[in-house]
């Protein structure tokens, strides 16, 4: 956890120096949903109009959670995260600022892969 910390630490430093529309970044935590949560809070705390999905997995499952600035008129947290659930079969929910899914498997290379398309075309 720690190490995830300090990594995501870093990663705030580059943002502020190269700031991005969203962030969606894999993390190794397996399925440690207090510490994935608070490795999002980091970047949260950090950047509070930003859209931020962080994935982590383990050989069992790959976990999401998203969390998308309250009013943010271009991208829903529970439409970003189903962007990549549904298609490989994962299960979860939530809302417009908040939302969470897990899928069978690491498949968390193909989780990025869709949520940074996803994101990338509905923020343009």
């Amino acid at each position: 956890m720690a190490e995830a910390q300090g990594d995501a630490k870093k990663l705030v430093d580059q943002l502020k120096a190269n700031p991005q529309p969203f962030l969606v970044h894999h993390i190794e935590l397996g399925d440690e949903r207090k510490g994935v949560a608070a490795i999002q809070q980091i970047f949260k705390d950090s950047f509070p109009q930003m859209p931020v999905m962080i994935v982590s997995s383990s050989p069992k499952e790959t976990m999401i959670m998203c969390a998308v600035p309250k009013g943010h008129a271009k991208i829903k947290a529970s439409e970003w995260c189903k962007s990549a659930s549904e298609k490989l079969g994962g299960r979860g929910g939530g809302t417009d600022v908040a939302a969470q899914a897990t899928i069978q498997g690491d498949k968390s290379k193909e989780v990025v892969d869709l949520t940074t398309q996803f994101a990338s075309v509905t923020l343009q």
